[in-house]
């Protein structure tokens, strides 16, 4: 339950961050409080100060009905105007005979009626708040420029409340404030460009400021009119007076305003989209200051309109320069997906760069096994100890405004790495831009630190905010320009592109693999018991034989090996590649039964004998006694993993690029799974999925419909051609099945022998 905020207690620095601001049992004694409750309005709670107004006391007017209490017609009308936003009226209420003209202010709270009452005239008298409004409007809605708003901002609040100085003052990312517009009498010392730390308005006053537009206090000496009593008799808590006009103030916010000299002060929140962002700030010098009701209402909506302007200025101005950066991005992506030159060279050396979709110092970009830059960058042992810490991070994208600070080591190059923004790709390849160091000096409105110093000194130093708001300047060194949320956002966008193009790129060089010798597909195909193996070769409709490529054998350990590749090429041309890669891969999982170490060996093999091959594979190594199955895949289509009474679902393994690329890079992520009796691995190419028709989406979709039903290996190859195959293929469709079938099944063979699980398979097609 909260407490009340006793407005006599002394007050320290400790507690501002705390204080139930939003219960402070007590309102400021320039209008007066009742709170009600159903049925017949009956007064609940009472301000201390009510006589002033209404010309009774607390114990006169506790438990008797509002309309007994104020006039019947003004006691009708709240009546029906109560709301659970406050909501105005106006009345007479007649004190010691004499009429008082009365603004009521009517919200609910903790289940009671509110009414807050204020006299109707106060000091300020302007007779057309109406016409100073909508001139005040009509310039607003003539400019898009973010500082012209700012400037008719303050003078027109001004102009219309009559205070001595009107500032906007807006947020940064950690809720530090800056003065970027100023409108003043003359005399009074600027406070533009000045920043104040985000203590200075706590996280509880932020949330009030959400939620209330308008914020005034007519008299920072005033003393707080308490409640009687001083809890909501239905709730036995402390009203609530977060939506009260004339909610009493933290002690700690007038000494701050004090300190300042502040008579009277008055804030208008800014907000976009119910998120505060800044505030119109109203401070007044030469005495209280009360701007009549209406006046306030017209500043309300002017604050409201600004609001409305300024973030559809901020937008229009970050759209343009989103629409421009979209158009580099297409560009590039567009760039990336040519086979004819490596990916990277397009993206750094085509006049057109990475350099130019985020504004940065310089990029490095890492690419199928080729690093190139671009711009003022960091030496490569720079570059590999900041990328080596981003590409151990979770997120895809990562920005950093103060790399120095987090990795000291790179310290010494923040001319050209003291900011990063990286985006992380399959296989630890990454797009990295980066920014220098940005020496800037900061002026704050006082010493940000005095809070800390003033703890260390005690009792000496009296207690307030800071004790001096004199400029104070802070030379800021180890920090970037940041990145700001629409960087962050376009290098994600163009992650999710550049991820689509690569792997549009090898899934375009593999598909114009055309030929493969049938004679270099697997005649048969091991048998193991509890275990079925079978594997479907289809050329393309017009007969050409394409690069698609099975095996499958059983290991000297005894388990069994499913091998999925694809060889770019054309007849003999991709049919000796092929059938150096097919028996290459054979020798090394002889030795290593690692799918993800001998598609490295693989790659190095096709890196160094054929280095203008492109082909992908994937290798499932499965212990038929358990049931467990290593998967590593080279470029290729992830494996489908059928299991029984459950969807079936496309592993998640990491992709990695082709053979030949992978030479140059660590050994493919491997992913295991626990075959059970009656699941199957389902090893594929690429034109059982793909469709010029539709996205590769649909066709995934399509074989993970098909492996659901489950079956025998045989049949269920047969079905996977017939119904995910394009009936009008322009390339080969391949499928290799390994099922354990349901019930205990062991290894078929002598133990110790390498051939004795091998024979003949009638149930595979060889083409």
């Amino acid at each position: 339950m909260s407490e009340l905020l006793d407005p006599t207690q002394p007050v320290d620095l400790s507690n501002c961050d705390r204080e139930p601001i939003h219960v402070p049992g007590s309102i400021q004694p320039h209008g007066v409080l009742l709170a009600c409750a159903e049925p017949g309005l009956v007064v609940q709670v009472a301000s201390e100060n009510c006589a002033s107004l209404l010309g009774l006391e607390p114990g006169e007017v506790l438990g008797r009905r509002v309309e007994e209490v104020i006039p019947g017609d003004l006691a009708a009308t709240v009546a029906a105007v109560g709301a659970a936003e406050p909501r105005q009226v106006s009345g007479v209420v007649g004190l010691s005979g004499v009429p008082v003209d009365v603004d009521v202010v009517v919200h609910w709270s903790d289940g009671l009626l509110v009414l807050e009452i204020e006299p109707a005239d106060g000091p300020l008298t302007v007779p057309n708040s109406y016409g100073l409004t909508r001139a005040a409007l009509s310039r607003i809605t003539r400019t898009t420029d973010v500082q012209e708003l700012y400037d008719i901002a303050v003078a027109e609040v001004r102009r219309l409340t009559g205070f001595d100085r009107v500032m906007v003052y807006r947020f940064d990312g950690d809720w530090n404030g800056e003065v970027v517009a100023e409108d003043k009498a003359d005399g009074l010392n600027s406070f533009f460009g000045l920043r104040y730390p985000a203590s200075d308005i706590p996280a509880q006053a932020r949330a009030l400021y959400r939620r209330n537009w308008l914020r005034l206090i007519v008299d920072v000496g005033y003393r707080p009119a308490l409640l009687v009593p001083a809890r909501n008799p239905l709730s036995g808590a402390p009203l609530d007076l977060s939506r009260s006009m004339l909610r009493s103030v933290s002690p700690i916010h007038l000494e701050y305003l004090r300190n300042m000299g502040v008579r009277a002060s008055m804030s208008i929140s800014l907000l976009d989209r119910d998120e505060l962002w800044g505030l119109i700030a109203c401070h007044h010098y030469t005495g209280a200051l009360r701007p009549p009701y209406e006046v306030r209402v017209a500043a309300e909506l002017l604050g409201q309109s600004i609001s409305l302007r300024l973030a559809e200025a901020v937008r229009l101005a970050e759209g343009n320069r989103v629409r421009e950066a979209r158009a580099v991005q297409v560009r590039l992506t567009a760039a990336a997906t040519n086979e004819t030159r490596p990916a990277a060279l397009s993206l750094t050396e085509d006049g057109l760069t990475v350099q130019d979709l985020i504004p940065s110092g310089g990029a490095v970009v890492s690419l199928e096994g080729i690093e190139l830059t671009v711009g003022n960058v960091p030496p490569p042992s720079a570059i590999g100890a900041l990328t080596a810490h981003l590409l151990d991070m979770e997120s895809d994208v990562v920005g950093m405004d103060a790399v120095p600070r987090a990795l000291p080591e790179v310290a010494a190059h923040k001319e050209t790495m003291c900011g990063a923004l990286m985006v992380r790709l399959p296989g630890r390849q990454f797009v990295a831009w980066f920014r220098p160091e940005l020496v800037h000096t900061i002026s704050w409105g006082g010493d940000p630190h005095n809070k800390a110093l003033a703890f260390a000194e005690g009792g000496e130093v009296r207690i307030s905010p800071r004790r001096s708001f004199e400029r104070w300047q802070e030379t800021v060194r180890d920090r970037a320009e940041p990145w700001t949320p629409s960087d962050v956002a376009l290098a994600a966008d163009f992650r999710r592109d550049l991820v689509s193009a690569l792997y549009a790129r090898s899934r375009h060089l593999a598909s114009i693999a055309t030929t493969l010798r049938r004679s270099l597909l697997p005649d048969s195909l091991p048998q193991v018991a509890g275990w079925s193996l079978a594997g479907e070769y289809r050329p393309s409709m017009d007969g050409d034989v394409g690069g698609d490529w099975y095996d499958a054998l059983l290991l000297p350990s005894g388990r069994i090996a499913c091998v999925m590749g694809d060889v770019a090429g054309h007849g003999l041309d991709a049919a000796g590649p092929m059938g150096q890669l097919r028996n290459g891969l054979r020798a090394y999982l002889l030795e290593d039964a690692r799918p993800g170490r001998v598609l490295q060996r693989l790659s190095r093999l096709a890196d160094e004998l054929m280095p203008t091959v492109f082909a992908t594979a994937t290798i499932a190594v499965v212990d038929p006694s358990t049931g467990q199955a290593r998967i590593a895949s080279a470029g290729h289509p992830p494996v489908c993993f059928a299991r029984p009474d459950r969807e079936a679902v496309i592993l998640p393994v990491e992709p990695s690029p082709p053979l030949g690329v992978l030479a140059h890079m660590p050994a493919p992520a491997e992913v295991q799974v626990q075959i059970e009796p009656g699941a199957a691995l389902v090893l594929y190419s690429d034109g059982m999925v793909e469709r010029r028709s539709e996205p590769l989406e649909t066709g995934l979709a399509r074989l993970v419909g098909i492996v659901r039903g489950g079956g025998e290996a045989a049949r269920l190859c047969e079905s996977l051609i017939l119904y995910c195959r394009d009936p009008s293929a322009e390339d080969d469709a391949t499928v290799l099945v390994l099922r354990r079938e349901p019930g205990p099944g062991v290894v078929a063979g002598v133990p110790g022998s390498r051939h004795g699980a091998l024979r003949g398979d009638s149930s595979a097609t060889a083409g």
